[in-house]
């Protein structure tokens, strides 16, 4: 076991990553301001009426929400700048899957459960915690993805690339890995997820993986990750 530094995946990186730095900071502090009138608004209780009430906390729901994306900001900073130090060591995937998994803050509406499938008893060189937040990221994508109650499934299979002994994971509504779908470049600027995707990009990359999207006749089929086995 030893620790590593992700360093940039090219020298474009360090500006993009000291843009992100300096937007988060910027926003940090009239965002604090906001979420501070708002508390002291909310402590007012019945003095307010319903709609306002209402108003306020939807309000600092919203706000909530808005400093959750800021953290990811800056998190997306520090591994385009390789300030991340990374643990490397050798993890089984089927316990990485599941720990994914689990870290999936699922939506109220329509009802998705998530289910690993059956997983080669294989182990990747990773940073654990990671590539668990990449894969719970590339996960929700597919889980908010859905429109009508559903289940999505978490599957592999061993797959050379290069050369290179590896496996691929594929996510979508499908029990069975698919023959027929195309694997186009991730859209990383799909809605509602944050910073997920781009952050769940970078970190792959940087353990030599690649993310993709799956399409059957065109149309968003779920999505997947290629990584090498240790």
């Amino acid at each position: 076991m030893g620790t590593v530094v992700y360093v940039c995946v090219s020298m474009d990186h360090e500006p993009l990553g000291q843009l992100l730095s300096l937007i988060s900071h910027e926003v940090r502090a009239p965002l604090g301001v906001m979420r501070g009138y708002l508390r002291l608004l909310e402590q007012q209780g019945t003095e307010l009426a319903d709609s306002h009430r209402h108003a306020v906390t939807a309000a600092l729901k919203a706000s909530e929400r808005a400093a959750e994306v800021l953290g990811q900001v800056s998190a997306l900073a520090r591994l385009q700048c390789g300030e991340v130090a990374a643990a490397i060591k050798s993890v089984p995937i089927e316990p990485l899957l599941r720990a994914a998994v689990h870290a999936v803050s699922m939506p109220p509406e329509p009802i998705v459960t998530v289910h690993v499938g059956e997983t080669p008893p294989v182990s990747i060189s990773a940073d654990e915690d990671l590539l668990r937040v990449a894969f719970a990221g590339l996960t929700s994508a597919v889980v908010r993805a859905q429109p009508v109650d559903c289940r999505v499934f978490l599957l592999t299979h061993e797959a050379a690339r290069e050369g290179r002994a590896g496996i691929t994971i594929t996510i979508g509504t499908s029990e069975l890995q698919s023959t027929t779908a195309e694997h186009t470049p991730l859209d990383l600027t799909r809605g509602g997820l944050g910073l997920d995707l781009p952050i769940a990009a970078f970190v792959i990359a940087a353990h030599h993986g690649y993310v993709f999207e799956q399409r059957e006749q065109g149309r968003f089929a779920g999505v997947g990750a290629w990584v090498p086995l240790s």
